[in-house]
């Protein structure tokens, strides 16, 4: 946080001293690895056992977690806020499609088109009206795929701003 503290006080400074529009500041994004392990259906390289290393490789978040992990996203937003970082927007997952053997938590586009639609994004906008959405954040590969699937889902392009890619 103090990096990002930093960070933010220099960008500001640097805003003001070439007379950049207030929408040229500096944007902080965030992306998950993992929930906590006990938010995470047993699989992966833990078969056994809910781990934050590995996940599921059909589903990685528990359904009956659902809003648990919107409100865990949502008090991490509130916490750095309070700290005094303004996050900008989050992903749902960092590459979503991938169940490594690290922190990691596997979501399919329709899993993912229902948590934002009916979890995540009623939550967020409830405690953080500005923050922006972004999905699949995973290789460029499929996002095509997967922006059809969400696109397709109103309750979902309620909330969602964009699609987050590797490139």
């Amino acid at each position: 946080i103090p990096f990002v503290l930093k960070a933010q006080e220099r960008a500001e400074r640097a805003r003001k001293a070439r007379n950049m529009e207030e929408e040229e500041k500096l944007f902080l994004f965030g992306s998950p690895w993992s929930p906590p392990a006990w938010m995470k259906n047993p699989g992966g390289n833990r078969p056994s056992l809910s781990s934050m290393s590995g996940s599921n490789p059909i589903q990685g978040l528990s359904t009956n977690q659902q809003q648990a992990w919107s409100n865990y996203l949502s008090y991490w937003v509130t916490s750095f806020k309070q700290k005094g970082v303004n996050i900008w927007g989050i992903t749902v997952q960092n590459e979503a499609e991938f169940a490594a053997p690290w922190e990691s938590c596997v979501y399919n586009a329709s899993f993912q088109s229902n948590f934002i639609g009916n979890y995540l994004g009623p939550t967020l906008k409830k405690d953080h009206p500005s923050l922006k959405i972004m999905a699949y954040d995973h290789n460029k590969d499929h996002i095509a795929q997967w922006a059809k699937e969400l696109s397709s889902n109103e309750q979902c392009m309620k909330y969602l701003s964009g699609m987050a890619f590797h490139w």
